[in-house]
């Protein structure tokens, strides 16, 4: 079994007067991709978004 224990903090931060910008996808692109592809978007000010964003992958082969 796999396991993963994650944290993540934001703490202390301070954010005034910010506008954040545009978060769009558009068609096409992830072309060309293979494998396993993820994306984390994010427009926002003081985040932590990576720590959460983690993948075990179990493979067997036969």
């Amino acid at each position: 079994m796999n396991d993963m224990q994650l944290d993540g903090v934001v703490g202390g931060n301070h954010a005034s007067d910010l506008v954040t910008g545009s978060n769009t996808v558009a068609d096409g692109s992830l072309t060309g991709n293979a494998g396993f592809t993820t994306m984390v978007q994010n427009t926002g000010n003081n985040v932590a978004y990576s720590s959460g964003n983690a993948t075990i992958v179990n493979l067997q082969l036969q």
